[in-house]
């Protein structure tokens, strides 16, 4: 199955703190460059603002009111890209059964989600910046946060067309992560054309993960509370790192 041939829309659909900004911008770089439309055009064509809000296209969950606004563009042909942070529901893994939609999923190392959540709590306190991250002050909100999030890539894991992505790839090397996207999703872009597109991601607005300095480490966070996530890590395939 592939989008050139058979899909609609991708849902970038990303952990908190795993890179989803850069994986949003990638994927729409790759989906517009070659079978589709830029899915912020979408969003101001088809005045769909309320629905797809922010920089990133965000769709704020996948219960079937968020998701029915969609049908439009779907129904007239456009293949694009949103992004969401919510775990998939029946109706969504229906059309992903049907061929309708193709999820690709970021994730991350929870340890380095606990770390990095501590980080970005900090940074939005001293700024003055409400909303979730604010909210992780202590050790332990950080460790409640990323099992949060190892329960959203549980409820993914299963539905069908999914692809996963991990964030040290995407980080490591955008442009491997971005040939392997390309070839998964069956895009018509040859190297050149993925390699362009990789670069574009970097460049495109939403993009937060390098606001953080230096990607966080396991080690970033105190023993006990990586000890204290090892399941999850284990659960999302991190099981052979140091815990």
């Amino acid at each position: 199955m592939t989008v050139g041939s058979r899909h609609r829309l991708v849902v970038s659909a990303g952990l908190k703190k795993s890179g989803s900004g850069l994986m949003f911008n990638l994927l729409n770089e790759l989906v517009s460059r070659s079978v589709g439309v830029d899915a912020r055009r979408i969003r101001d064509e088809y005045a769909l603002d309320r629905h797809l809000r922010q920089e990133n296209v965000l769709l704020g969950s996948l219960r079937v009111h968020r998701i029915a606004p969609l049908a439009r563009p779907v129904l007239q042909g456009e293949r694009f890209v949103v992004k969401t942070h919510a775990p998939p529901r029946l109706t969504f893994r229906l059309l992903a059964t049907a061929g309708v939609v193709r999820p690709v999923l970021s994730i991350r190392d929870p340890r380095a989600i606990a770390a990095s959540a501590l980080s970005h709590g900090a940074r939005d306190r001293t700024r003055g910046v409400p909303g979730v991250m604010a909210s992780v002050v202590t050790v332990d909100d950080a460790v409640l946060f990323a099992e949060q999030q190892v329960s959203v890539a549980r409820r993914w894991m299963g539905v069908a067309g999914l692809v996963v992505v991990r964030y040290e790839d995407l980080v490591q090397d955008l442009v491997q992560t971005a040939t392997d996207l390309s070839s998964a999703l069956g895009l018509p872009l040859d190297a050149v054309g993925v390699a362009r597109a990789a670069q574009a991601s970097e460049a495109s607005p939403g993009d937060l993960h390098r606001s953080e300095g230096r990607p966080h480490a396991v080690d970033d966070l105190p023993a006990s509370a990586r000890r204290r996530l090892a399941s999850g890590a284990s659960a999302l395939g991190y099981a052979t790192l140091q815990t």
